[in-house]
């Protein structure tokens, strides 16, 4: 499972405000050390500036003058950067978290059910036999994804779409 984690601010004039901030990750991150291979990746990607101008421009003031001013001020703006750095970029950041994992069951017997399943389907895969998945192999990803949405609900962490799941499982390929 892939979610993108929002940027989140830390006030640095407020030592509460950032030591809650703090504590909030610690806390997440403290909940997933039992999943042990998940992974926390920052990608860059393209910025929309010209989203970001034309909602800036949606706030002006209706006078025709402001807005003409403030036209020409964008474009130059975006000239600006566009000729000085090229395409800005921001960086987003994901948790990947494989829910295949050993270590993501709730209960003792089930995590023993799994690391049977996996050495059985490993000594067969040796000889050549390949095994068919479960039939209710829906039903126990669903209960393990419902779980970790749980754990990441302090963090905002929102689940990829399946265009973006895809899109992300490429930028790791070509990594």
């Amino acid at each position: 499972a892939i979610y993108q984690i929002p940027s989140m601010v830390a006030n640095t004039m407020s030592m509460e405000g950032k030591e809650k901030t703090k504590k909030t990750v610690e806390a997440v991150l403290n909940d997933l050390e039992s999943y042990c291979d998940f992974e926390i990746n920052d990608i860059p990607m393209p910025k929309d500036l010209v989203g970001v101008m034309e909602a800036l421009f949606d706030r002006l003031d209706s006078n025709e003058i402001y807005q003409e001013m403030a036209n020409t001020l964008f474009n130059k703006v975006l000239e600006s950067i566009y000729s000085t750095t090229g395409q800005p970029f921001e960086y987003r950041y994901y948790l990947i978290v494989p829910l295949k994992s050993l270590h993501v069951s709730v209960d003792l017997k089930e995590v023993v059910r799994q690391a049977y399943r996996y050495t059985k389907e490993t000594v067969l895969q040796g000889f050549g036999i390949v095994e068919d998945m479960p039939a209710n192999w829906y039903v126990n990803y669903q209960e393990q994804r419902l779980l970790l949405e749980k754990r990441l609900g302090l963090i905002n962490a929102r689940r990829l779409s399946e265009s973006e799941n895809m899109l992300m499982n490429r930028i790791q390929y070509l990594r």
